[in-house]
């Protein structure tokens, strides 16, 4: 609450500024309010004299009320408030307000008090009064403010003294009062950071949103008495400091809820720097405790109470909680022998009569093993002295004792071995004392045994000096090592008898310092006796390799790579134009290799594994020649490393151009063979061995190597029905002494069986024995099965000749034949309307006739299709007259064993198909089932279905996917034999061509090849099913086309209406045809319909006319087989009389040579005998229709 809401300014007394009081109220009323008034009321005017003043402004001034009046009241101030009163003054003189101010009053007594005053202009006419004014002794308030702002100047010294960082949060609007020392702290000025909430949470740590959010909460719904947390914030560097943040709602609404919050951040950095030192300390510890195997105890000896730590139960093998804190735990897993010196050590150490307790013994481990320890502790002792606690650790020394106890048994071995060598070993230290010195040793030098046990180094050296030829450099070369302590030396010493003695000697090293020298004696006495032997047998050997062909040599290579020969015969210069001399002590790269990689490889090898090195290689001399050498040497592994090789190299020059020869001959030979087919064999009845050539070994599918040939394997390979016949041939000829050419089966490895031709002769020995045979046999199966190509081609060519006289006999005779039912089937016609109204008898005379004609046509059509003389016509048909029809026709001609069953489901879908065609295909299925069933009774099954193909059969044939994808359904022939059925082999082949399993002229093979390729031409698909003696079963797959049948129907009646031409339609037709008859009918035909027929029977005699009035006639048509002149010919010579004239060329026999004829002569309608006369007058329909449209 402000100072003025506190003190609420006085409202003046009318009576006070002497105004006129209301009616009816007298003035002595509102004079006595004035004077009785608690608040001091003073009239000044404008000059700041007293006119006016209450009671209580007496009082307060401390002065009599006629001492105030006429005084000025500035007189009654401090000298330093005057001027704030005469401002005062001066401000209500020009203002209508209230003036207020703080003013210090001074009492007559001398008494000073704080004053509240109010002024204010009166603007009254009379002119005395002017100014009204309040006054209100503050002076306890006054004090008490003074004392406030002390405290606070005293807290925020104290605020700016203090490290920590003040905050006051104004939860209402967000804002926040940040301390100086707040700013400080994160490294900003004072007036650098926002006074906002938002800057707090700005700098605080992301990581630390969540928990200081969470503390608030808590705080602020009353969870915690104080907010309190660790948190991180970003300093003005941005580097984030630790801090402890304390705040405490101070502060909350009528409704409890929190609107102030203050408190301090204290920066905590170090410390958390600590914490975490100390953290790493600690971890640092553990990991060393850890690391160096240390298990700690903790022994009470008061309670017996003991604690041990993890890792000293882990030296045992055990977890922790497996292992007891129990002392009888450890004493009972103390090892028999260590149990009484590890309990007078505890009990000496406590006993203060060891000084440590430092001692080694055995614990039980968990797997059973005992485990050697070194335990070191320390003891806590009361005041009294007496031991009360007894800290320490365990250390496992398992691996250190096995180590000593390997040095041990090593240092024992050493001693053995330096006794057991038969060199003479003396180590003498720094000090010039023996440290060792063998028996070999001092029996060598015949030392005495009091000087040796004296082990002193100068006294055995005179001892020694006196028994050596030349001393002089003996003593030399031993002052020089003991000056050069850290040389090696090795060298020889000669004895005055006769003995020699290799020396060697190097410095005696301890943790790299030299603390002595060893000396090795060995007599190497008998060796270089042996040695001078050795050279003197050396060279006796020099002479004898200078006189053997080629180079006798030693060759070295040493451990650095380098190589030389130490020794070459004479033979180098020769051989390599090398001087021995010049590679005795080093070998440089030679450059006359061919093959130098291949060459050090084989050495390298024979180097590695100390084998025989055997090689042949190439060099090129200087004259240009090309050499080849073989090299014969055995390896030895030198002291130093190095490889020494002993050996000779030869050339061989002439011997390789004999092998290369060699094998070019045998080459050709083998090629030969190869592209004769023709391998050679060699049999010695003596030996029974069987030598065959690569060839042969081809032949027979076997592999060199694998397989070894003998007389009786090659008599097994022979196929049995051949068997006897060849083994006759074979004896026949040993016993005749005579050669022998056979052919027979043989069967190859995997593989079928092959024909042989075998022919050969007996060898004979030097007294005319047969002792064998030889010669060669060739694989003539590939001539085999030409032969047997040719006769099956040739009894295909007479079967085709065969089939072409058909062809060419049927061809004519339908020619004729379709003439006259043609003149049968169009006076059915012509007659037809004649009978009319007349009797039913005559009507169905008329249908016999015409179906008796159509049947006949039908027939001729089948006899063209049976000798391949007509084309293939696709139209929508049904497959049930097609499999009645062949059904009819194996009717009569399978033979009576064989019963024929048709199964045809009603309603099957149309195909796109050729009737005589899928005839065919029926009539071969059918047939070759018969053929298969041979003389064995049984049925034949023809069945028409259709299906509607799934998965499950379009997984099994990727025809039948595409006729799926194409229609969705298929129309299914199925024809099933009871024969003996078919393999996997024959099955895999059965629609090849000329593939066939019957005997020889009994079957071309082209049977089951013209049904694929006629189903496959119908965009179908045939499958097979069958097993050995379960029959056979084919089914040949035909899209379905699924129409409307009344659709259909519909257009068939449509088609078969003839249209009758209109008056103005009427044509002139020229009619050409050699047979009158036909002439006759056709001519009766189309005038029927309104024609003007003009008829020839000869070709000339038609053009005749045609020539006379070309523009006469409307439309030509000719017969086709004419004697003289053919209907193309007559239709060509129409097209230079007038070339838009139409023409149609009629004939029993329409082929597709005659098609490609009737395009190229321009012909416009091709009409077959015997036709349909509604399609005569179709056609001749069109054609008018054609040429009216041309006239337009």
């Amino acid at each position: 609450m402000s100072f003025a809401e506190r003190n609420p300014r006085p409202q003046i007394p009318a009576t006070a500024l002497r105004i006129d009081p209301p009616s009816g109220t007298t003035s002595n009323v509102y004079q006595e309010l004035f004077d009785k008034a608690p608040i001091a009321y003073m009239v000044l005017c404008r000059d700041g004299l007293i006119l006016e003043a209450n009671q209580a402004a007496i009082v307060l001034l401390g002065s009599a009320n006629e001492s105030l009046i006429g005084r000025r009241l500035a007189t009654s101030f401090i000298k330093d408030a005057i001027d704030q009163f005469e401002q005062l003054l001066l401000q209500a003189r020009t203002s209508d307000g209230v003036m207020e101010g703080r003013l210090l009053f001074s009492r007559c007594n001398g008494a000073q008090f704080w004053a509240s005053v109010t002024i204010q202009r009166s603007d009254d006419t009379e002119t005395r009064p002017c100014f009204f004014m309040t006054l209100k002794d503050v002076s306890s308030e006054k004090a008490e403010e003074q004392l406030l702002r002390k405290s606070i100047e005293r807290f925020q010294h104290a605020i700016d003294a203090t490290r920590d960082g003040i905050w006051d949060w104004d939860m209402l609007n967000g804002s926040v009062y940040f301390s100086p020392q707040w700013a400080r702290l994160l490294g900003y000025d004072p007036g650098e950071i926002p006074q906002r909430v938002e800057f707090f949470f700005k700098v605080l740590h992301p990581d630390d949103v969540s928990l200081v959010q969470q503390e608030l909460d808590d705080h602020l719904c009353g969870r915690t008495p104080v907010k309190q947390g660790e948190v991180r914030l970003q300093t003005k560097t941005g580097d984030y400091r630790w801090f402890l943040d304390r705040g405490q709602v101070v502060s909350r609404d009528s409704s409890g809820a929190p609107v102030r919050m203050v408190g301090t951040i204290t920066d905590i950095t170090t410390r958390k720097l600590a914490e975490a030192a100390l953290r790493d300390s600690q971890v640092r510890t553990r990991l060393l405790i850890k690391a160096a195997n240390l298990g700690l105890w903790d022994w009470d000896l008061l309670t017996n109470d003991v604690y041990f730590s993890q890792e000293w139960k882990r030296q045992l093998g055990y977890d922790d909680h497996e292992f007891p804190n129990d002392y009888s735990a450890w004493n009972s897993r103390l090892h028999p022998d260590d149990v009484d010196a590890t309990m007078a050590a505890v009990q000496g150490f406590l006993d203060e009569r060891r000084s440590a307790y430092d001692i080694e013994f055995r614990l039980l481990h968990k797997d059973g093993s005992w485990r050697w320890i070194l335990a070191r502790a320390d003891v806590v002792r009361d005041d009294t002295g007496r031991p009360i606690r007894m800290m320490g650790c365990h250390l496992d020394i398992t691996d250190r004792k096995i180590t000593e106890q390997a040095i041990h048994r090593s240092v024992s071995l050493l001693r053995a071995t330096l006794e057991s060598t038969t060199d003479g070993i003396l180590v003498v230290s720094s000090e010039g004392k023996f440290d060792i010195c063998n028996h070999v040793f001092r029996r060598m030098w015949n030392i005495p045994d009091n000087l040796a046990e004296d082990g002193i180094d100068d006294v055995v050296l005179e001892y020694v000096i006196k028994q050596i030829k030349y001393p002089e450099p003996f003593l030399s070369k031993v002052k020089h090592l003991y000056e050069h302590s850290t040389e090696v030396s090795f060298d020889t010493v000669e004895l005055l008898d006769g003995r020699v003695f290799e020396r060697y000697s190097c410095p005696q090293l301890v943790s790299g310092v030299v603390a002595g020298r060893a000396w090795s004696f060995r007599d190497v006495t008998e060796r270089v006796r042996a040695e001078a032997a050795q050279v003197e047998a050396f060279d006796r050997l020099k002479k004898i390799a200078g006189r053997i062909p080629g180079v006798v040599y030693q060759f070295r290579i040493r451990p650095d790579g380098t190589a030389c020969f130490p020794y070459a015969s004479n033979g180098m210069r020769e051989m390599f134009e090398v001087d021995p001399d010049d590679v005795r002590e080093n070998l440089a790269a030679p450059d006359n290799l061919i093959d130098p990689k291949g060459l050090w490889q084989s050495i390298k090898k024979s180097a590695k594994e100390l084998t025989l090195w055997v090689h042949e290689f190439q060099i090129r001399r200087s004259d240009g020649a090309v050499r080849w050498l073989a090299g014969n040497s055995v390896p030895e592994r030198e002291p130093d490393g190095s490889t020494l090789w002993h050996g000779v190299v030869t050339d061989i020059t002439e011997r390789r151009e004999a092998e290369t020869k060699l094998r070019e001959s045998e080459g050709r030979l083998r090629e030969a063979q190869a592209i004769s087919q023709i391998g050679n064999f060699h049999w010695d009845s003596r030996t029974h061995q069987v030598t065959w050539s690569d060839e042969l070994f081809r032949i027979y599918g076997r592999v060199p190597g694998e397989f070894e040939p003998s007389f009786e394997s090659y008599v097994a390979a022979i196929h049995a029905d051949d068997r006897e016949r060849v083994l006759s041939s074979i004896q026949t000829a040993m016993g005749t002494k005579s050669a022998f050419d056979h052919q027979y089966r043989a069967s190859q490895t995997d593989t079928e069986a092959c024909w042989i031709r075998a022919r050969g002769v007996p060898v004979l020995d030097a007294a005319g024995e047969v002792i064998g045979l030889e010669g060669t046999c060739q694989d003539i199966t590939e001539q085999k099965r030409a032969e047997a190509v040719t006769a099956s081609l040739e009894a295909q060519l007479r079967e085709s000749q065969k089939m072409e006289a058909i062809g060419t006999l049927a061809g004519g005779i339908a020619h004729d034949f379709n003439n006259i039912l043609t003149a049968i089937l169009g006076n059915v016609e012509v007659a037809r309307p004649e009978f009319s109204d007349g009797s039913a008898l005559a009507q169905r005379c008329l249908d016999d006739i015409q179906h008796a004609g159509s049947r006949a046509r039908d027939l001729v059509q089948q006899i063209l299709s049976f000798s391949r003389r007509q084309p293939t016509d696709r139209k929508l048909i049904r497959l049930r007259p097609v499999v009645e029809e062949a059904e009819r026709l194996l009717r009569a001609t399978l033979p009576s064993r064989i019963s024929l069953q048709v199964r045809c489901d009603a309603d099957t879908p149309r195909v796109m198909a050729d009737s005589t065609q899928i005839e065919q295909v029926l009539l071969n299925l059918a047939t070759n089932a018969m053929q298969a069933m041979k003389g064995v009774r049984g049925f034949i099954t023809i069945t028409l279905d259709s299906l509607v193909l799934d998965e499950t059969l379009t997984g099994t044939h990727v025809g039948l996917r595409k006729i799926q994808q194409s229609s969705g359904g298929a129309v299914r022939l199925t024809v099933k034999d009871e024969g003996p059925g078919m393999d996997a082999t024959t099955l895999q082949r059965i629609f090849e061509p000329f593939f066939t399993t019957k005997p020889v002229d009994e079957g071309t093979g082209l049977g089951l090849s013209v049904v694929h390729g006629i189903v496959q031409s119908h965009e179908g698909v045939i499958t097979v099913e069958s097993q050995p003696g379960h029959g056979a079963v084919f089914s040949v797959y035909l899209p379905a086309v699924l129409v409307d049948d009344r659709s259909q129907t519909a257009e068939a009646e449509k088609a078969v209406v003839p249209e009758k031409p209109d008056a103005a339609a009427s044509l002139q037709i020229l009619y050409l045809d050699d047979d009158n008859t036909v002439l006759l009918l056709l001519k009766r035909l189309l005038e029927r319909q309104g024609h003007k027929v003009t008829c020839f029977a000869e070709p000339r005699e038609a053009l005749a006319a045609l020539r006379n009035a070309p523009d006469f006639f409307h439309l030509v048509v000719t017969d086709y087989n004419m004697p003289g002149m053919h209907g193309l010919e007559v239709a060509r010579e129409i097209r230079r009389i007038r070339a838009d004239l139409p023409v149609a060329v009629t004939s029993g026999f329409i082929d597709e040579e005659l098609r490609a004829g009737a395009e190229r002569n321009g012909v416009s309608e091709l009409v077959a005998k015997p036709f349909a006369i509604n399609e005569l007058y179709a056609a001749v329909q069109r054609m008018a229709q054609a040429a009216r449209r041309r006239d337009v």
